[in-house]
């Protein structure tokens, strides 16, 4: 008697806990989507002014909807990708409100998973647990959660694209067919690098997953090897000519009504080229949180009397400020605020009234400094083209810091729950229509809320189920962390003792998962050492997506510690 392969242990008969009737598995599911519904019934859309954040994404929907691009030009337009500007306005095109159409999207997510993995072997009652887990997820009821931030759209989409490519390693392995999760893979795929700048991280997931779909043909054998093969180039070349064109239609969008096909101005054009030229000149400030200190700027306005108007715009440093109370950098701006501010003094100015005249002074600035430099006017060195500068050894210690924070934001984030919904917003009325309008918000009063500190009347509604949402992230974090990094330690232990037992698809799917997290981890913990520490809402996704493909490597380890049991011929 042969070793049977984690392949056909997947596909075994079911047995046990797995006999748990379809009726009962079915009920059970729509009463966790309810009761997911219910617990966060009260809470709203969190109007907040943020005009690099919020704001903007609700401001470009605004005018979407009006057929006017993103509105007239100006120094926020273009400072973040405008995915989600996209989705609102769909969204309220659609006549969906933007809290519906997140949550109806994270559950139908959350729901393809289920497919995915019922169809990879795992049974019902476990099938069950990961969905009790991820329809309860304390982030799904915190503030960030429910402000008009990308962390929730990004984390349902990656949560898509994971399921989608699940499906395609199956596929893969003679199980089921491919080409619906091939379209859903590529549209996701193509429309979650519109969202948000971070994840152009996904072209390195989707390179693990033609690793990992490279090794599944290896062993196909319901497929045929050559068939197999085949479906690695389809899974991974459409969803990479999917990506090339969404991006080549939104910059074409962009440069008819702006003139220039720059999707975020912030990290591609002039401007990063410029904070690049001013991080060059030498200054008595050697703080790698500093990119462009007062010193070196006040100086700069001086010798380039274009750039003067500039420094006159920025706002003044000291202990008040975010910089200080978040960084504790109070003498200077750190880099998380002042390339904002010059892009805004610019503006302010009268120097950027378009996107091609920005371009253009950026570029004259740029150049005024770069021959003051090589004239010897500005003492100066290079330190990288970029936003963000090369890696210097002397950081290496901040950087172990960095993975560490980011590490413990991934395990178990802040989820910053709310008890109770908020009373006064901090918007103008004028604004908070704009966010009425959007996201179709009940709870922006414009009759009772009449400015931005006249608070209205408390809500009637009184959610019975609030109370739990705070003792339920308590007691759900530490028992979410424990569990990862149990998936973890199951992907590396599936690897190292039973590597005669065949490899099923569900291994390589938690292992391409915790290989990206690890790869996104270094990344974020890289930038963090030049920017600061980030919100834990920039791990959302990756903490969500380990809450479902966890379990699942535990229950892949246990089948090939069984399958290596199994007794022979």
């Amino acid at each position: 008697m042969s070793v049977p392969t984690a392949s056909e242990f997947c596909n075994r008969r079911p047995t046990g806990d797995e006999r748990l009737r379809p009726e009962i598995y079915v009920v059970t599911l729509v009463t966790l989507i309810a009761l997911a519904a219910v617990l966060g019934s009260d809470l709203p859309v969190e109007i907040t002014f943020a005009p690099h954040d919020d704001s903007l994404y609700a401001i470009r929907a605004y005018y979407l909807l009006h057929g006017a691009a993103f509105g007239p030009y100006d120094s926020h337009t273009l400072s973040k990708l405008p995915g989600i500007s996209f989705w609102l306005a769909w969204s309220r095109t659609l006549g969906v409100p933007y809290l519906t159409g997140i949550a109806l999207l994270y559950a139908g997510a959350g729901l393809y998973m289920l497919a995915a993995l019922g169809r990879a072997g795992v049974g019902r009652t476990l099938r069950l647990i990961l969905f009790a887990l991820y329809m309860l997820n304390p982030v799904t009821m915190g503030v960030e959660w429910h402000r008009v931030l990308r962390e929730p759209l990004g984390t349902d989409l990656f949560v898509l694209l994971l399921a989608a490519m699940l499906f395609v390693l199956l596929a893969a392995d003679g199980r089921g067919r491919a080409r619906l999760h091939v379209a859903v893979l590529a549209a996701t795929f193509a429309f979650a690098l519109l969202v948000r700048e971070d994840d152009v991280m996904l072209w390195g997931l989707l390179a693990l997953f033609a690793v990992a779909m490279l090794r599944a043909a290896s062993t196909a054998r319901a497929t045929g090897l050559a068939a197999a093969r085949g479906l690695v180039l389809v899974g991974v070349l459409i969803p990479a000519a999917s990506a090339w064109i969404a991006a080549h239609l939104a910059r074409d969008f962009v440069e008819a009504h702006y003139g220039l096909p720059i999707l975020d101005d912030m990290s591609e054009g002039e401007f990063p080229r410029l904070l690049a030229a001013i991080r060059s000149v030498d200054s008595g400030t050697d703080n790698r949180l500093v990119m462009a200190p007062m010193e070196t700027l006040t100086q700069l306005g001086s010798l380039i009397p274009e750039f003067a108007p500039v420094v006159g715009h920025l706002p003044p440093v000291g202990p008040n400020t975010p910089s200080c109370q978040l960084q504790g950098v109070c003498s200077e701006w750190s880099n998380g605020w002042m390339p904002f501010w010059i892009k805004d003094g610019a503006a302010a100015a009268g120097l950027t009234p378009t996107l091609v005249a920005g371009q253009r002074y950026f570029r004259r600035v740029r150049k005024a400094i770069e021959a003051a430099c090589a004239r010897g006017a500005l003492k100066c060195t290079d330190r990288g083209s970029g936003f963000i500068p090369p890696f210097e050894l002397r950081w290496t210690r901040a950087l172990v810091h960095a993975f560490g924070a980011v590490l413990e934001m991934t395990l178990a984030p802040n989820p910053n729950t709310m008890s109770a919904p908020p009373v006064l917003y901090n918007v103008s009325v004028s604004l908070g229509r704009i966010f009425q309008a959007v996201t179709m918000t009940d709870h922006f009063d414009t009759l009772a809320q009449t400015s931005a500190v006249d608070a209205p009347a408390q809500p009637g509604y009184r959610n019975p189920l609030a109370g739990w949402r705070v003792p339920l992230a308590r007691l759900y974090r530490p028992l979410a962390a424990a569990l990862i990094a149990l998936g973890l330690v199951a992907v590396v232990l599936r690897w190292t003792l039973y590597p005669h037992v065949a490899e099923a698809p569900l291994f390589w799917f938690g292992a391409l998962f915790f290989a990206f997290a690890a790869l996104r981890l270094a990344a974020l913990a890289d930038v963090s050492v030049f920017l600061g520490p980030f919100d834990p809402r920039i791990m959302f996704s990756t903490y969500t997506g380990a809450l479902l493909v966890s379990p699942a490597a535990v229950a892949d380890l246990i089948r090939a510690r069984r399958a290596s049991r199994a007794p022979r011929d």
